[in-house]
C-alpha cells in the first residue's frame, strides 16, 4: 500500500515532501502530514530521507558490531552504498542526523551514524579533530569544567 505523501518542515521553515512510507521509520506522531523538525537544517533532513528511501523505509536494518573492530567504515559494515554515503557527507551533518534521527526514533541511522563518527575519531590524530571541530584553543582544567558544565545544564 502506497501512502500518501508527508511533508517535513526544517528548522529554517523550509518544506521538502516524501513519499508517506516515510513514517515506517519514525516512532512520533506527525499531525495532518506534516513532521516538523524545529532543530534539524535541510541538509541532514535530505541525506536521513536518501537512507530511508535506500533501505525502502524500514526502520530495522544491520547495524556494525560495538566495540567496532576498525577504523573504516567499509570494515565496520560490509555495505559499500552506505560506506560511500558517509564518506561524502559533512562530520556537522552526520552530528545533526544523530540528533534528527534520536528526535524521530529512527535508532538504527543514529546507531550507524555514531558508528561512522567513531571510525572517524580512530583514524585521525588530535589536530585533525581539532581542525574539523573548529578547536583552535587549548583548554586548562578549569575551563574544561566551566565548558562542560554549561554543556550539560543546557
Amino acid at each position: 500500500m502506497h501512502r500518501p505523501q508527508i511533508s517535513i518542515i526544517s528548522s529554517e521553515g523550509r518544506q521538502v515532501s516524501v513519499n508517506g512510507d516515510f513514517v515506517k521509520v519514525l516512532k512520533i506522531p506527525i499531525t495532518n502530514g506534516v513532521l516538523h523538525m524545529p532543530n534539524t537544517h535541510m541538509p541532514a533532513i535530505h541525506k536521513i530521507i536518501e537512507f530511508a528511501q535506500k533501505h525502502g523505509y524500514k526502520a530495522e536494518f544491520p547495524v556494525p558490531e560495538q566495540p567496532l573492530k576498525s577504523h573504516e567504515m567499509k570494515k565496520v559494515i560490509d555495505n559499500e552504498w552506505v560506506a560511500n554515503f558517509f564518506a561524502n557527507i559533512n562530520v556537522g551533518v552526520v552530528v545533526e542526523m544523530i540528533n534528527a534521527c534520536e528526535f524521530i526514533g529512527f535508532k538504527n541511522l543514529s546507531v550507524m551514524c555514531q558508528a561512522y563518527l567513531a571510525t572517524l575519531f580512530k583514524s585521525l590524530n588530535i589536530e585533525e579533530l581539532k581542525e574539523i571541530f573548529h578547536v583552535d584553543e587549548e583548554f586548562d582544567d578549569v575551563e574544561a569544567q566551566e565548558e562542560y558544565d554549561r554543556f550539560v545544564s543546557n
